[in-house]
């Protein structure tokens, strides 16, 4: 999935919401390989476009919370 595309395609609320759901399926994704500081990147990148959205927000979050120590920026590969 080429999350930056869907990103930047928001031509509708309804595009929004799929591109929404493809992304968090995405970083869940990463998150149940291990690799959470892909998956907190792509929740950050995520909140720029959709910055009112709580499932986003949530899931950041609760990474932060569960993982302090780990940042976003710390992912030596490109997602």
């Amino acid at each position: 999935m080429n999350y930056q595309y869907t990103l930047s395609s928001r031509k509708g609320h309804a595009m929004a919401k799929i591109s929404v759901v493809m992304i968090l399926l995405k970083a869940q994704s990463y998150e149940k390989k291990g690799e959470i500081a892909k998956a907190q990147k792509l929740y950050k990148d995520a909140l720029q476009t959709f910055p009112k959205n709580k499932n986003l927000q949530q899931r950041l979050a609760s990474l932060n919370k569960k993982n302090p120590s780990i940042s976003y920026k710390n992912s030596s590969q490109e997602i």
